[in-house]
C-alpha cells in the first residue's frame, strides 16, 4: 500500500521532469498542429469559394444571365460612396457579378468590404466583411439613406428595448455622418439621412413593409439603390450563412424586386 501511494506521489513529478526535458518538441508540436488547423482552413475556405464560383455560373447560364467572376472595385459598378475608398473605407471589391433582367436589370454580386476606425484608445481597428448585394438603377434621383431592418419587435416588449439598445450603441459608436431618422414603433429600424431627411422620413411613411424583411439592408444615393442581406437574421428558410446561397438566389431577386418596386413607389 505504501508502495503504491509512493508511486502515485511521483507520477507528478516525472510528469513535470518529461514535460522540462521535452519543452521545445511539444512547443513545435502545438505550433504544428495549430498551423495544420489554419492550413485545413484556408484549404476549405478555397473549396467553398470555388464550388460558389462554379454554381454561380451555372446559375448565370441557366437563367440567360451575364457572369463576370472579378473581383473588379465595386465604384466601377455604381459611384455610391459606400465603395468609394476613404478615411473609413480601405476597400471594397465586387466578386462574382452576375447581370441580367427579369423585368428590371439587376446586377448582383459578393461585396468584399473592409472598413478602419479609430477605438477609444484611437488606435486603428480594420474589419472585413463579405455581403450578397443587389443593385438597381433607379429612374429617378433619391435622397441619400441608409437603412437596416434588424428587427420589428413593438417598442414596449423586451426584444424590442434591447434591440433598441442595440442600435443606439451603434448609433454611439459609429463613425457615420448622418441624420437618425426614428421610425415611429420600430425601434429596430435603423434609418440614416444623409441628405433630404424630411423627404427621407416622407419616402418611409409605411415602414411596415419592411417587418419580414430582417437583415435587409437598403442603401440609396442619386439615381442608386443597393440592397443587401444577411441570411442569418432573415431566416425564411434560406440557409443559414452570411452569403445568400445559390439556391435561395430566386428568392433574394424576388424580394430585392419587390423593395425596389416599393421605394419606386413611395418616392413617386
Amino acid at each position: 500500500m505504501i508502495a503504491r501511494r509512493s508511486a502515485g506521489a511521483r507520477y507528478p513529478s516525472l510528469m513535470r521532469d518529461y514535460v522540462a526535458a521535452h519543452t521545445v518538441q511539444i512547443a513545435l508540436a502545438i505550433l504544428a498542429a495549430g498551423l495544420l488547423f489554419a492550413i485545413l482552413g484556408i484549404i476549405s475556405a478555397l473549396r467553398a469559394s470555388a464550388k460558389r464560383t462554379k454554381n454561380l455560373r451555372e446559375w448565370a447560364f441557366r437563367n440567360g444571365f451575364e457572369y463576370i467572376a472579378g473581383p473588379l472595385p465595386a465604384s466601377q459598378l455604381a459611384p455610391i460612396p459606400f465603395f468609394q475608398l476613404s478615411e473609413t473605407t480601405s476597400g471594397a471589391d465586387a466578386v462574382n457579378i452576375v447581370r441580367g433582367s427579369r423585368g428590371v436589370y439587376i446586377t448582383l454580386f459578393d461585396l468584399e468590404h473592409t472598413s478602419r476606425q479609430r477605438d477609444s484608445t484611437n488606435r486603428l481597428v480594420t474589419s472585413s466583411e463579405t455581403t450578397t448585394c443587389a443593385l438597381f438603377q433607379f429612374p429617378r434621383k433619391l435622397p441619400r439613406f441608409e437603412f437596416t431592418a434588424i428587427g420589428a419587435a413593438e417598442p414596449g416588449s423586451i426584444q424590442g428595448k434591447l434591440i433598441g439598445a442595440v442600435v443606439n450603441m451603434a448609433m454611439v459608436a459609429g463613425t457615420h455622418k448622418g441624420t437618425l431618422v426614428p421610425i415611429e414603433d420600430r425601434p429596430g429600424f435603423l434609418l440614416l439621412a444623409f441628405d433630404e431627411p424630411e423627404r427621407v422620413r416622407e419616402i418611409f411613411s409605411s415602414p411596415h413593409f419592411f417587418d419580414d424583411k430582417r437583415g435587409f439592408t437598403v442603401r440609396a444615393h442619386d439615381s442608386w439603390l443597393l440592397v443587401s442581406c444577411d441570411p442569418t437574421l432573415y431566416g425564411q428558410g434560406w440557409e443559414q450563412s452570411k452569403l445568400v446561397a445559390v439556391k435561395n438566389y430566386d428568392d433574394y431577386i424576388a424580394v430585392a424586386e419587390r423593395i425596389y418596386d416599393h421605394f419606386r413607389h413611395s418616392s413617386s
